[in-house]
């Protein structure tokens, strides 16, 4: 009732008593609400306005010193306009500026702990009818109050339950600020749920029922587009919510949450990103650099493309420009989340460009919480962020016993360390933290455990600025560690040099290896008493002078990397001997005592330098197979088995004996005796060797023994068992034949 004699300016005084209002209470714009104490001044809802939110609040509003309880939330009552039909029923729920698609759930109260699903929904915002189809019979006049709760709506791309009342402090609709935002100090809210029992051990505050009074629901799209900002500052509060969401945060807002707490809570915090926005029309603000060229304005377009031209964000329609670099865009546009911050090209439709994403926010659709010397104690969640337009900042918190819920026996086995600090879908949460034993956190990055002792470190980076430097002692051993050097026991890490103090430097690896990354260079001898393997190429030596000793022999083949390019020794420095059991020279081989070729059916070639001769002094030759000579040999005593073919001149001096056969192609001059078999060949003489052995000249075939241009002198008888062919014949005995011929004459026996 006083909220509506007041105006800005004016403050409510509260005198102690416990006050029951008909929720919810609407603070004006300006309007200080203050209680004389907060132990003594408590704020309750009536029955019928017990599911409402409590206090309703505009800019520039106070509220102190006060406690408020006794309300609860997740259902509310509505009166009925209409009844249609038997399971149909409607209701009057207020309007909104927005249109809502039922999704699914529902309960009515039917009366007599009888409850009806409900399985259909239409809700006109313009009217703010709601019309519901049940599973049973209502049984409900127009005029009555029912009670519904958990309806599933979705509006404008995000999902919410209906009823969503029983707040205790909650933005009113259309409110403005335009100085400072509402401020709550020295409040406690205190509420149970429906089923609490101070008799039952196991649940005295309700928190299993999950419908008791809510903290704070704190919403920027109830704001009016001038409006300054949409945000609320708690000091020296404290919320027990059993089971419940203590403060919620959406659609741009900025809470400062200083010297306050909550306990029991669902989530202590939940701070998540809606489509709607600060003032029901958020904006994505993007703020570039390397801007050139014509400059962006309001009407063009920008287009990102990634570095590697794989992804493509836009165009996107610019709003407005602020402060020449920061492109605002109607409504929220997550598509450059994880974008290269330095793509391969910004580009505007008027010709301007850019090179660099400084800032992407979205925290219009989000939340923004600095929360100072606080606590979270017990509940299920501590500190829950959810969406990119979500930041918060806890600084020195208390996040005790989260996870075990209602639990108060402080029994560090039933913590969820895990439910204390949840970041998702970008969501960031920057925080120091002591947990129920103590244990101090900055956010993932550094924990102190209190009760091991221990300190971790999670860093991309660690700077110390310190004059001196760290001195370490553990168990009488002393490390000292500043920005110039490190001293463990005898070792110091200065510079690039590690050195010992005294004694060797000795370095052992608990795995077996040490792995030298980079070069190595020892300007001292080097001792290997293990096994040596080295990997890449290899140099040994940088000095002509420099020589290698092999003591131990060479377990392996030595193969040259690039094929006929390096010799082994020079024309100056010679291997003294050579012992192998093959050698493989291009295409000769030589094994044991042979020498051959190895390209198949190629030559062996034996080739001396110059006028110089291929010389075997001292020793036979044999050849077991076909001999061919080319150009003039010159043979000593040579035996031949097999077939001699001589293509050329023969110069044969001393004796030759051959045993086989001989073919020669060309002439055969013999300066002395050439024996055939029995036949001897001396002079002019062709003699049998074998005594009364016959000379036979003998043609093949059908030929004849011809003697062409000279004439054929027989001293002795000459017997011929064929013919005789001749011109003249001249006889000095008597020649004895059957048959005679000459010309046309032929003589036979008696007959001419």
């Amino acid at each position: 009732y006083a909220t509506s004699l007041v105006s800005a300016g004016d403050t409510i005084y509260v005198y102690p008593g416990t006050y029951t209002e008909e929720f919810p209470i609407t603070v004006p714009q300006g309007v200080n609400v203050k209680g004389v104490s907060l132990r003594s001044v408590f704020v309750q809802p009536t029955t019928s306005t017990r599911y409402n939110d409590a206090f309703l609040l505009n800019g520039e509003t106070t509220i102190e010193d006060i406690t408020i309880g006794n309300f609860y939330s997740g259902s509310n009552y509505f009166p009925v306009t209409d009844t249609p039909t038997a399971n149909t029923i409607v209701l009057q729920v207020g309007t909104a500026p927005q249109a809502h698609t039922y999704v699914s759930g529902g309960i009515f109260d039917v009366g007599d702990s009888t409850q009806a699903n409900i399985t259909n929904a239409v809700y006109d915002h313009t009217t703010g009818d709601l019309t519901l189809t049940l599973d049973a019979n209502h049984g409900k006049a127009i005029g009555q109050s029912i009670l519904i709760s958990g309806l599933v709506f979705s509006c404008n791309g995000d999902t919410r339950t209906f009823p969503d009342n029983g707040y205790a402090f909650r933005f009113a609709t259309d409110f403005e600020v335009t100085s400072r935002s509402p401020y709550i100090k020295n409040i406690s809210v205190i509420t149970k749920g429906s089923t609490a029992d101070p008799n039952d051990a196991s649940d005295p505050r309700g928190f299993n029922a999950g419908d008791a009074g809510k903290g704070a629901y704190i919403d920027g799209a109830y704001a009016t587009a001038n409006s300054k900002e949409a945000s609320m500052l708690f000091h020296s509060a404290t919320f027990i919510v059993p089971g419940v969401d203590a403060i919620t945060c959406t659609n741009g807002v900025r809470v400062e949450w200083l010297n306050s707490f909550t306990y029991f809570a669902n989530r202590s915090f939940y701070c998540y990103d809606s489509n709607g926005g600060f003032a029901y029309d958020g904006k994505t603000k993007i703020r570039l650099g390397g801007l050139a060229g014509t400059a962006p304005a309001a009407s063009q377009t920008v287009t990102f493309t990634s570095r590697d031209s794989s992804t493509v964000v836009g165009p996107l329609t610019i709003e407005s420009v602020e402060n020449g670099d920061t492109l605002v865009i109607d409504g929220k546009n997550t598509d450059l989340i994880g974008f290269d911050t330095t793509p391969q090209s910004i580009t505007f439709s008027g010709g301007g460009t850019a090179t660099e994403i400084l800032n992407y926010d979205l925290r219009r659709f989000g939340a923004e919480v600095r929360m100072i010397g606080s606590a979270s104690v017990y509940g299920n969640f501590g500190l829950v962020g959810d969406g990119p337009g979500v930041i918060v900042y806890a600084i020195g918190h208390n996040l005790a016993y989260i996870g075990n819920g209602k639990e108060v026996t402080n029994d560090p086995e039933t913590v969820i360390q895990a439910n204390e600090v949840v970041e998702l879908n970008d969501a960031k949460i920057r925080y120091t933290s002591v947990d129920h034993d103590g244990d101090f956190r900055v956010g993932d990055l550094f924990f102190v455990d209190q009760q091991s002792g221990t300190v971790n470190f999670a860093l991309n980076a660690l700077n110390i600025d310190i004059t001196s430097g760290v001195t370490f002692n553990t168990n009488g051993s002393t490390s000292f560690v500043n920005g110039e050097r490190i001293d463990i026991g005898n070792y110091r890490i200065s510079g690039n040099t590690i050195e010992t103090l005294a004694g060797d430097v000795n370095i052992d690896a608990a795995g077996g290896n040490i792995n030298l990354q980079d070069n190595v260079n020892i300007t001292g001898n080097l001792d290997v008493t293990g096994n040596v393997t080295i990997g890449g190429n290899i140099t040994i030596g940088d000095e002509a002078s420099d020589t290698i000793q092999f003591v131990a022999g060479i377990d392996s083949d030595i193969i040259p990397s690039i094929d006929s390019t390096y010799s082994l020794g020079t024309q100056s420095l010679r291997w003294s001997n050579l012992f192998a059991n093959q050698a493989d020279i291009d295409d000769v081989q030589i094994q044991n005592n042979y020498i051959q070729t190895t390209a198949s059916n190629a030559n062996l070639e034996l080739r001396a330098n110059g006028t110089g001769e291929i010389y075997i002094p001292s020793n036979d030759v044999q050849i077991d197979q076909n001999l061919t000579v080319d150009g003039t040999t010159t043979l000593g005593v040579t035996n031949i088995t097999g077939t001699f073919t001589l293509v050329g001149d023969f110069n044969q001096t001393g004796d030759m004996n051959v045993t086989g056969d001989v073919t020669v192609n060309q002439d055969l001059d013999v300066t002395g005796s050439a024996q055939f078999e029995e036949i001897l060949v001396d002079d002019n003489f062709i003699t049998t060797t074998t005594s009364n052995a016959d000379l036979e000249l003998r043609a093949s075939g059908t030929g004849i023994v011809l003697i062409p241009n000279n004439d054929v002198r027989v001293t002795g008888d000459v017997n011929v068992t064929g013919d005789i062919t001749a011109d003249n014949i001249a006889v000095s005995q008597t020649i004895n034949a059957t048959t005679f011929e000459s010309d046309d004459i032929q003589i036979t026996g008696n007959t001419v």
